[in-house]
Order: structure tokens, then sequence, then C-alpha cells
């Protein structure tokens, strides 16, 4: 019996003392965002900041779970090297078959949520903004008013329907962030309802927009922006 609780304990340190697979893999993602941020589209900088953001929490200990979370790893890891080098078109190309796997076989666990998330933002990238939209719209549906990738969610909406000049409908969601009680994305969010308003012509709603960035976010990057919008 000693023996068995031996090989078990040593089985539990070797685990313990194995690197997290998907721990390496936000680590080596976060990494190669800063290094080509500039030739990846922002709003996956957006999407993969928010993955990374889920670097403190261990994916769950059952056998699905684990191999969800190693699959998502491993596509976005694909993926993120091959929109550096290629450019998002063939990125997505590379991993769409991979993404559509994952959210056939998993779509309930951690995992393939986040898969969603980050699959609609690659689909964004691509100028698959109709599909993008389908995802993102899905994935209201997985995170209540009360958790922060409800933002990113948001966002990803506001940005996708602008991208097709559907400008009523991007402030929708852009006014969704700025008056639910999660801070974050607000301040970007106050910065493209100024720029959204500007393409209708809702000149007042831009300004207040704006205003409210400038009263919130005195610090703001965009501060000078929305000055010269407003004087202007």
């Amino acid at each position: 019996m000693s023996g068995l609780n031996n090989r078990v304990s040593l089985e539990r340190k070797k685990e313990l003392e194995t690197p997290d697979k998907f721990m390496v893999f936000l680590r080596t993602a976060f990494a190669k965002i800063l290094e080509y941020e500039r030739q990846i589209t922002i709003g996956l900088v957006v999407f993969l900041v928010g993955l990374v953001a889920y670097a403190g929490i261990r994916y769950h200990t059952d056998k699905v779970s684990k191999k969800a979370f190693v699959r998502l790893g491993q596509s976005m890891s694909i993926y993120t090297a091959a929109a550096a080098a290629e450019g998002a078109v063939k990125g997505f190309e590379r991993v769409e078959s991979d993404f559509k796997l994952i959210l056939e076989e998993y779509p309930k666990t951690v995992a393939g949520k986040l898969a969603r998330i980050n699959f609609a933002n690659i689909c964004y990238a691509a100028e698959r903004y109709d599909k993008a939209i389908s995802l993102y719209e899905m994935s209201l549906k997985d995170y209540d008013e009360s958790h922060n990738f409800r933002n990113f969610v948001l966002s990803g909406l506001g940005y996708s329907f602008e991208a097709k000049k559907n400008y009523n409908e991007s402030a929708k969601y852009f006014e969704m962030i700025v008056s639910g009680g999660d801070a974050l994305l607000k301040e970007e969010a106050l910065y493209n309802l100024g720029r959204v308003y500007e393409q209708i012509g809702e000149k007042e709603k831009s300004k207040n927009a704006y205003k409210q960035l400038i009263s919130e976010y005195a610090d703001s990057m965009y501060i000078d922006v929305a000055k010269e919008s407003i004087s202007g």
C-alpha cells in the first residue's frame, strides 16, 4: 500500500513540476502580441489580452476541459504566428477548421466559450464581418452583465457593425459598454461613440461622448482628439 502511495506522490510531484501547457502558451502568445502588435489588427490584440487575463485561472482537471484548452492554445499559437507572418486572412484560413472543431466538440466548456470569442475576432480581422457578428452574438449568451468578458464581446460587435457601415447598430453596442456597470473598455467605447456619431451626423451626441471622455479620463490617449473634435 505504501508503494502505491509513493508512486502516486511521485506522479503528482511530476505533474506539478511539469509546465502548464496552456499557461506556457499564454505567455508565448502575449510575447508575440508585443512583438507584432503593429502587424495584427488592434481588435485581435484586445481579445488576446483578454485571453491572457485568464492566466490566473487554472483550467479544469477533467480530461475534456484539459483537452479543449490544449487545442485552443495550439490553434491560437498557429494563428498568431500565421497572422504576423502572412496577414490576418492567411491566419484565418490556417485555423478556420480547427476552431470549428473546437466549437462543435466543446461548446459549453470554458475553453469553448473563449474559442468562440477569439474566433469571432479572427473573423473580424479577416474582414468576415457577418461571421464575426454571428459568433459575438452567441458569445453574449455565454457571459452575463456581471462578467468582464461581456464588454470585450460588445466592443467586438461595435467594431464589426462599424466596419459594415451600420453606424447606428455600432453605436448601440458602444453605448451598452458606457452605460454598463463595468468600467472595462469604457474609455475606448466613449471615444468610439464620438467617432461613430460623427459618421451619422449626430454632432451633439458626438460632443457629449467626447465631453464625458475628457471628464472621466483626463489622462486618456484620446484626450487631444476629443478636445479638438469639441472645439471644431
